[in-house]
């Protein structure tokens, strides 16, 4: 029996056979990718940051001026836990559209 001429031998370290008709990816796609994968997180961990703050400024602020309920713990730990998050949300979403009309204008 004639063996199958699109897979090459098994490889010793896992026992799996190559398959020669699939492209192998790339030392440089896969460091790429890792790399923009990490830049995306330490920006969304800055952006919580800075949204976590000015939200905590805004709260500190507001809830001294504000009514009774405005000044319960459980009301103002959900704000500075849903807030920055929601802003993060809106600032990705934002960027996101100013790229879309950039990459039509120069299309």
């Amino acid at each position: 029996m004639t063996p199958d001429p699109s897979t090459a031998a098994d490889d010793p370290a896992t026992g799996h056979p190559h398959r020669r008709d699939r492209p192998a990816i790339g030392t440089a796609a896969i460091l790429t990718a890792t790399t923009l994968a990490f830049i995306s997180a330490l920006v969304t961990v800055t952006l919580l940051l800075v949204n976590g703050s000015l939200v905590l400024i805004a709260l500190n602020t507001w809830a001294k001026q504000g009514p009774a309920w405005m000044q319960r713990p459980g009301f103002l730990q959900f704000i500075l836990f849903a807030a920055p998050l929601l802003l993060t949300i809106v600032q990705w979403m934002t960027w996101d559209a100013i790229r879309g009309i950039w990459s039509r204008e120069t299309e």
